[in-house]
């Protein structure tokens, strides 16, 4: 069985620039912006316990958007949600509402300082506005 080894890199947290011995598995490469953030995740300045929230609301999201969307297959309308997480857990986005078969709409939103995923399926009644005979 092989061992699993760790090595030692120099990292600075992104958001203080205090520098950071961080423990990596050896032989993979890492890039400096991968380091950084895992020295981010390890500091306690104020920005990286910002980070460590808005890391934690994205994994919630994605979460349940695996949860909600796969057991519908709907692969493409993950997609886009996936893609719209990042910019809602950073405030930059207030909602996402998708409309998937004139019945069904999957909509994601901040409420309570969490990102709500839900999906609805809604009766649709037509008419065209005349009196039955």
């Amino acid at each position: 069985m092989r061992e699993n080894k760790l090595v030692a890199r120099d990292a600075v947290c992104m958001y203080c620039g205090q520098q950071a011995v961080v423990m990596v598995a050896e032989g993979k490469e890492y890039t400096e912006a991968e380091l950084n953030k895992i020295a981010t995740m390890d500091c306690t300045c104020a920005g990286a316990e910002d980070e460590k929230k808005i890391e934690s609301k994205k994994t919630d999201a994605q979460d349940a958007i695996e949860m909600i969307l796969a057991k519908k297959n709907k692969k493409t309308v993950a997609q886009v949600m996936l893609a719209a997480v990042d910019g809602m857990a950073r405030d930059r986005i207030k909602k996402v509402s998708i409309n998937i078969d004139g019945e069904t709409t999957c909509s994601m939103y901040q409420k309570g300082g969490k990102i709500i995923v839900e999906s609805r399926r809604t009766e649709v009644e037509y008419s065209d506005g005349e009196a039955a005979e």
